[in-house]
């Protein structure tokens, strides 16, 4: 699961995105290679447990001030109303346990970039 990082981050650049910055150099992209940064498809097994921690992440994390890690309870009654298995649970609790620290640094990033440009005005 060394690829939930990589789809959580904001800032990061997709296929197509990636494309078309090469091809102003008239270079080809290097997917497939060591440098890109992409990282391969999810697995079939693993693709419910991903699709269960968006909806949770969108919706499950409460809201305020700040982010705030997805509840248990949540997690739990999701799972439920989707019919899936332990497995999956447990793989969302995985997925949130890798994302939840990337989602945090980037919310950071994002306010204290608005409280330089706030105080520089």
């Amino acid at each position: 699961m060394n690829s939930v990082p990589w789809m959580v981050k904001s800032g990061k650049v997709n296929c197509t995105e990636c494309r078309e910055l090469y091809s102003v150099d008239g270079l080809e992209p290097p997917c497939g290679t060591d440098e890109c940064d992409k990282p391969s498809d999810l697995m079939p097994e693993n693709q419910m447990a991903w699709m269960l921690w968006i909806l949770l992440s969108n919706y499950g994390r409460g809201c305020g001030d700040g982010v705030y890690p997805i509840q248990i309870h949540n997690v739990i009654s999701t799972c439920d109303v989707y019919d899936s298995t332990e497995d999956d649970f447990e793989k969302v609790l995985y997925i949130e346990e890798l994302a939840y620290p990337v989602i945090v640094e980037d919310y950071n990033n994002r306010l204290n970039t608005k409280m330089k440009a706030g105080k520089e005005e």
